[in-house]
């Protein structure tokens, strides 16, 4: 088995790789003409994701997680099991915890807004190689 097969098999998703991959991939969809540098220069005013939206992005992400975890091709933290509201929430808690502009987290109105898009970017690349942009 390769290397990134093997890490790919053995890591452990947690909310706060959920919530982190799901936001930054749906900015990415939002504009499309922008490059990686192009999106991570974006105001932050231009960031916002409705709630309900991302919710429902969030629980379709997660299920395609539980089949990866079913096929052998990677673990999940018993916390992503769960009501998707309180996965959220615990996935918004702990994204980026040890910086001090938070990458992730509601605003006023409870939609979801960043303050670091290239911490979030950090955070987004966990789930990356499993192909898991489809389900966007």
């Amino acid at each position: 088995m390769t290397g990134v097969k093997e890490y790919h098999r053995i890591n452990r998703v947690f909310a706060s790789h959920l919530v982190a991959f799901v936001a930054f991939e749906m900015w990415q969809r939002k504009h499309p003409k922008l490059d990686l540098f192009g999106l991570l220069r974006l105001p932050e005013e231009d960031l916002v994701l409705p709630y309900e939206e991302y919710r429902t992005v969030c629980k379709r992400v997660r299920k395609q997680i539980y089949k990866l975890k079913e096929e052998g091709k990677v673990y999940h933290a018993t916390h992503l099991k769960g009501k998707i509201d309180l996965v959220i929430r615990h996935g918004l808690e702990n994204v980026g915890i040890f910086h001090l502009k938070r990458p992730l987290l509601l605003n006023k109105e409870g939609n979801i807004i960043t303050r670091d898009l290239n911490t979030l970017y950090y955070y987004h690349n966990r789930l990356a190689g499993y192909d898991l942009e489809q389900f966007i």
